[in-house]
């Protein structure tokens, strides 16, 4: 009879000599959730619920190159990892609504 077997019971013993690691599962983060629900935690996060309102400054600091300051930027969240940029761009840019005003424009002095 093979050593895991008793001769009386029939029963199997258990194998002493090997040891059974137990492994926890990894802890979820964000970017190790279903993407249905990183979207909607993406658009409760960086899509307001009043309007954004762009302001777009152009100015010159040389006669070859004009300068344009966009506020407000984009949500700091994008900046985290290149797969947060493009997800939680994508929601920004499509669903949040956006006024924009542009000042300083001087179309003569651009041409």
């Amino acid at each position: 009879m093979p050593p895991s077997v008793t001769a009386d019971m029939g029963a199997a013993e258990p194998d002493t000599d090997q040891s059974y690691a137990v492994s926890k599962p990894p802890k979820p983060t964000l970017l190790t959730l279903p993407g249905e629900l990183r979207n909607r935690i993406y658009r409760l996060v960086v899509v307001p619920e009043e309007t954004v309102i762009v302001t777009i400054t152009c100015s010159r600091k040389d006669d070859k190159k004009a300068y344009l300051n966009i506020q407000p930027r984009q949500p700091a969240l994008t900046y985290a990892t290149k797969a947060m940029q493009r997800d939680v761009a994508s929601i920004y840019f499509s669903e949040a609504v956006f006024s924009v005003t542009l000042r300083s424009w001087d179309h003569a002095r651009f041409e």
